[in-house]
This record gives C-alpha cells, sequence and structure tokens, in this order.
C-alpha cells in the first residue's frame, strides 16, 4: 500500500495562528507545509530531508 502525498504552503497573515510540525515536534511557525489529501503539516526543513533522500516516509509526492 501506498500513500499520496501533495503538499502545498500554508501562511499566517498575523500572529495569533502558528503551527508545529507533526514530525520534528518545532514550531510554532507562521507558514507550515500541509498535505492536501490528510492534512499532515511538516516544516520545511524535515520536507528538504525527504526530497534529497535523506529521510524516508512511506508514499509518494505528487
Amino acid at each position: 500500500m501506498t500513500w499520496a502525498y501533495g503538499f502545498k504552503i500554508i501562511k499566517s497573515d498575523n500572529t495569533l495562528i502558528s503551527w508545529n510540525c507533526q514530525l520534528y515536534h518545532s514550531g510554532p511557525h507562521y507558514w507550515i507545509f500541509k498535505c492536501r489529501f490528510c492534512k499532515f503539516h511538516m516544516c520545511r526543513p524535515y520536507l528538504d530531508e525527504i526530497k534529497n533522500g535523506e529521510k524516508y516516509m512511506i508514499g509518494k509526492f505528487t
């Protein structure tokens, strides 16, 4: 079974709304990547490591 991920960036217009990375547990982030299929939140450093092959995530990117 494989999963499909399609990440898009979401941004906050103010400091009242922020997100935490669900893998690094870092934050608060005022912009973060969100999967359009499973609503998973991921910070930029972790997304870069996955795309470079340093980290592994089950599935494929769309």
